[in-house]
C-alpha cells in the first residue's frame, strides 16, 4: 500500500505489462479491504488485464498467459462466481488449466499459481454437483502438493475432495470421505489454520 502510495506518478507512467502488475496489487488490496463491489471488481480485474490483452472478454481469454494474467483471471473467476455465475468461472479456471499443460515452460513459474487454481476450480465444480470432475481436479491438486511440497491449499483440497465424495454417495464414498477429512484437519494442524482446524473437526463430528 506505501509502495502504491508514494509513486502514483511514476505507476502511471510505465509501460502496459509493469504498470499492469501494480494495478493488480492495487484491486486485490481493494477487494481484501471490501472497498468494491463485485461488480467494480470485475471491471477493474478486467480492465486490469486488457493492458496487455486488448481484445480480452470471459468469452475469449488470452491463450498465452503470464504470471499476472493468471492472477487477474483467477480472481476474475472468483468474482464472477460471488455473482452467481459460477460457469463463467469454472470455464475461466479450466482455461489456465489447460494452459498449464499445454504451454508452461517454467515449472517454477507454474507453481506460483497452479495450487490455487486447482483448488478453486474444484471447490466451484462441486458446488454446481459435477462430483466427478471435482474428485478428478482435487486429486491433481493433491498429487502436485505432495510431489512439491507446495501445500498452501492442500487443507482446503482434501476438504472439496471430502465435500464431493460425501455428496456424490456412490458405494465407498462416505468411508473416503471421512478419510480425507481426516487427512485435511490433520494437514490444518500442520499448517496451523485455527479456522479450518474448527471447521474440518464440526463437519467429522456432525457427519
Amino acid at each position: 500500500e506505501r509502495i502504491l502510495s508514494d509513486n502514483k506518478e511514476l505507476i502511471s507512467k510505465l509501460p502496459p505489462a509493469d504498470k499492469q502488475t501494480f494495478e493488480t496489487i492495487d484491486i486485490l488490496l481493494k477487494i481484501n479491504r471490501r472497498e468494491l463491489s463485485n461488480e467494480e471488481a470485475i471491471n477493474q480485474l478486467e480492465a486490469t488485464i486488457r493492458l496487455t490483452c486488448p481484445k480480452f472478454t470471459k468469452d475469449n481469454p488470452p491463450e498465452f498467459l503470464t504470471y499476472e494474467e493468471i492472477l487477474l483471471l483467477n480472481n476474475i473467476a472468483i468474482q464472477y462466481a460471488h455473482l452467481g455465475d459460477i460457469e463463467t468461472a469454472i470455464k475461466l479456471l479450466y482455461h489456465i488449466k489447460i494452459f498449464y499443460g499445454k504451454q508452461v515452460c517454467d515449472i517454477e513459474e507454474a507453481l506460483r499459481t497452479k495450487s490455487m487454481v486447482l483448488y478453486n476450480l474444484s471447490k466451484y465444480l462441486g458446488l454446481v454437483e459435477r462430483y466427478d470432475e471435482c474428485i478428478s481436479v482435487c486429486g491433481e491438486g493433491i498429487k502436485l502438493a505432495t510431489e512439491t511440497g507446495r501445500c498452501l491449499d492442500l487443507s482446503n483440497t482434501y476438504y472439496n475432495l471430502s465435500w464431493s465424495l460425501y455428496h456424490r454417495n456412490k458405494p465407498g464414498d462416505k468411508e473416503a470421505s471421512l478419510y480425507y477429512m481426516k487427512l485435511a484437519y490433520y494437514n490444518a494442524c500442520t499448517m496451523n489454520k485455527k479456522a479450518s482446524i474448527e471447521k474440518y473437526s464440526k463437519v467429522i463430528l456432525d457427519r
